[in-house]
């Protein structure tokens, strides 16, 4: 009984495969994709039901991926070392996308800066701050998280901050952070921090190119707002009434 039973499954996966082989995994269903990828890890069961059951219980085959190990682990036939696999996902996914831009990323524009943003934050729960400095021709030189925290409130590591933009000679820099409730709407704080920020760029005589947040429903820039323009122009009209070195002398 055994043997027929392993037989059933031997034959059906070789034709999956065979289908993969012949027409990718594009045209497979979301239960068939993760069916397949159980294979190596649930070798004497049928991944079907399995498939079934972790779709019913995270919702889609997103969720899948970005759920826990324990509720993973809760689906019957379920095994740790597939589960591992399954959540360790999107981080793989991340890690090829970033390496698939290559050595030589360019950030010319918000665009640019809003494509690479979203792959460094792909799926990360927490908040956090990147930043990402870039030369004149806008080759990224140098990229960091410089910041992290949790769903509510993140802070810039202002010495980190200066210590990685005072390391090399560019002046002009992004800086993102991203939103995990999936909104990119700036909240009060985001306005008020994004002002701070420029009024230290300035000081620095550095040049924020664009605050981005990144979240599930999209993209938010500071720059394309007018809200960087403003900023910068309030500084330096301050500057001109109350010099820096006055202030503090």
């Amino acid at each position: 009984m055994s043997n027929k039973s392993d037989n059933i499954h031997t034959n059906h996966r070789n034709r999956m495969r065979q289908r993969i082989a012949k027409d990718g995994l594009d045209s497979l269903q979301d239960h068939e994709v993760l069916e397949y990828l159980l294979y190596p890890f649930i070798p004497r069961k049928d991944t079907n039901p399995i498939a079934h059951k972790l779709l019913d219980a995270a919702g889609s085959l997103e969720n899948v991926f970005n759920s826990s190990i324990e509720m993973l682990m809760s689906v019957p036939n379920m095994t740790q070392s597939a589960c591992l696999f399954l959540t360790s996902m999107p981080k793989l996914i991340k890690r090829y996308n970033l390496q698939k831009l290559g050595d030589k990323i360019i950030i010319n524009t918000t665009e640019d800066a809003m494509n690479y943003f979203k792959e460094l934050f792909a799926d990360e729960p927490e908040e956090h701050f990147y930043l990402a400095i870039v030369s004149p021709n806008g080759k990224l030189i140098d990229s960091c998280r410089i910041s992290s925290g949790d769903s509510n409130q993140c802070k810039l590591d202002i010495k980190k901050f200066i210590l990685k933009t005072s390391s090399t000679q560019a002046k002009d820099f992004f800086i993102a952070h991203n939103h995990p409730s999936g909104n990119p709407t700036p909240s009060l704080t985001d306005y008020e921090f994004t002002k701070w920020l420029v009024s230290v760029a300035e000081s620095l005589e550095l040049h924020l190119a664009d605050h981005i947040i990144v979240a599930k429903d999209g993209c938010f820039s500071f720059r394309h707002s007018g809200a960087l323009a403003s900023y910068a122009d309030d500084f330096k009209r301050f500057c001109q009434y109350t010099p820096i070195h006055d202030r503090y002398k």
